[in-house]
């Protein structure tokens, strides 16, 4: 059974342009049993390691806007919101915000 994962859109799937190869999108999922107990902070950690050998600049991410911990989260390790699409998605019967955030790596 899984506890969580996480994704890294890189030039498979993020990137379909040569230009745009220097960002990634980063997804991370976990499962309800296993929140608040590290796990996220450790997919992040492995996922930002391997961002920086692979040279990327640039790493983005999309989190719902009432996930107050992954917002933190992602804050500590630097990330900034850029955007916010209300009502982006709906989920039993409720409107959720996205904020868009995005971390340098490096600067060009």
């Amino acid at each position: 059974i899984g506890a969580g994962h996480v994704e890294m859109r890189h030039e498979l799937r993020g990137g379909k342009l040569r230009s745009e190869l220097h960002r990634a999108t980063l997804g991370i999922g976990l499962e309800v049993a296993y929140r608040s107990q590290g796990h996220g902070r450790l997919l992040l950690e492995t996922a930002l390691g391997w961002s920086r050998e692979a040279t990327l600049d640039w790493i983005d991410l999309c989190v719902f806007s009432d996930n107050v911990s992954a917002i933190r989260l992602y804050q500590r390790f630097g990330f900034k919101r850029v955007g916010h699409v209300v009502d982006r998605f709906r989920l039993h019967a409720k409107k959720i915000d996205e904020f868009q955030m995005t971390l340098q790596l490096s600067p060009w």
